[in-house]
């Protein structure tokens, strides 16, 4: 839980996520996926909680979700990753 983070500051740090740091073109690619995946995200969020939209067509928001470039996000990210920890 959160207490890992609030006994003291060299355990906080331990626990963090490395700063993970995108090319000036991946951070613009990825700024405009996730502008589009937040949006539908929060849009699908509330429409499944309310009932609007029927847990059924779950598959097909996940589905969404890999057409809008989730997994293009993930890969910018995890290259940032790479790079961190390459160095």
């Amino acid at each position: 839980g959160l207490e890992m983070f609030n006994t003291d500051v060299a355990t906080a740090s331990q626990n963090m996520l490395p700063p993970v740091v995108a090319t000036p073109e991946e951070s613009k690619e990825l700024a405009n996926i996730t502008t589009e995946l937040d949006t539908y995200i929060s849009e699908k969020t509330i429409a499944f909680i309310t009932g609007v939209e029927s847990l059924e067509n779950f598959d097909e928001f996940v589905k969404n979700l890999e057409n809008l470039g989730v997994n293009r996000a993930i890969e910018i990210q995890q290259k940032g990753v790479d790079r961190y920890n390459a160095r």
